[in-house]
Order: C-alpha cells, then structure tokens, then sequence
C-alpha cells in the first residue's frame, strides 16, 4: 500500500510536514538523546542502520504518520516531531505518540502542545478517526501533562506505564476541514 501524501500544514505557532529520508541523521540525533531516550519504550540507542531500516518500512506504510514541526517563522529547521501510527482506518482508531522535542533551544515554548493539537485535529477532522490512544510513563510528567491538557483521560496505569486515551466529540465527527 502506499503511503497516502499529507501537505504541510501550519496552525498557530508551527509548521507540520512529514518525516522525508533526509531528515533521519536529525530524528536519529534527537532520539539518541539520553533526556530524550529515557521515555521511550524503545530506550537503547539506535544506529543509523537501524533507523533507515525502520524508514524504508515506514515510508510504504499508510498506517503511520511522523510529523516534523518547526515554529512557524524558522519553517526550515525542525525541533520535534509527533506521531499518528498503528492506525485502523475501520474501526478509525490510532496510537498518538513519538511526541518528542529535539532542540533544546524550543524546551519550554509550548511548541509540543502545538503540535500534539494540531495532530489530533488532523485525526479527527480529515482522518475522521474517532479514538485515540497512547502509552506513556508514569514518571514522564511532563508529556502527561500536555497530553491531559489537550483532553486525553487516564486509562489506566500498570507497572509504572499510563495509558491514556481521547474520543472525539461530536463536533469532529460531524465535521471535516483540512489543516
């Protein structure tokens, strides 16, 4: 199947466009942070290798979507990304996750809660999703506390892992805009 093409796209503060080949020495080198790493389900360090074999994969795969985001006025220098992944296009439910930020420059800007709104508007509004779900750590305060802030609900929480997840109400489902 091939991977159905998305726009970039700004809202607010930021800039989305999907993760391209070229950004993988980037996304590698933010996700090899230790601050970065130690949230991860996946905590080792990866290679380079390991990272491109995962992208020749992902880039077929019309069930995963990784978004670069930059704030809007330094279009061009990525500082995070986010993800839609493990989407079930039937029962319109996916993973929302990888949110991470890899330039400490952008720490502390609200930039994750930007981006992590615009995704889950993306999902609900042109993916017409109806359900999202999401693991994080317990001890990961800060990523819970963005996703609680743009609605997510505890789930439940087994062995230090919180999962989390988010409806869309009625207004998403009865409409359809494209960011």
């Amino acid at each position: 199947m091939t991977k159905r093409f998305i726009r970039a796209f700004e809202t607010g503060q930021i800039r989305l466009r999907l993760l391209e080949s070229k950004d993988l020495p980037t996304t590698l080198a933010w996700r090899n942070q230790d601050r970065v790493r130690m949230n991860l389900i996946t905590s080792r360090t990866l290679t380079l290798e390991e990272h491109g074999s995962w992208f020749g994969s992902y880039a077929s795969k019309d069930d995963d979507f990784v978004f670069l985001f930059s704030e809007r006025q330094e279009r061009s220098r990525p500082v995070g990304q986010v993800s839609l992944y493990c989407i079930d296009w039937s029962r319109k439910t996916a993973e929302f996750g990888r949110l991470m930020i890899g330039e400490e420059r952008a720490l502390h800007k609200g930039l994750a809660t930007a981006a992590a709104r615009a995704i889950v508007n993306l999902a609900f509004r042109r993916f017409r999703l109806e359900k999202l779900s999401l693991e994080v750590y317990e001890s990961n305060k800060a990523a819970i506390a963005i996703y609680q802030k743009i609605g997510f609900g505890t789930s439940s929480v087994t062995g230090g892992l919180v999962r989390m997840a988010l409806q869309a109400d009625p207004y998403f489902r009865s409409t359809r805009s494209t960011p």
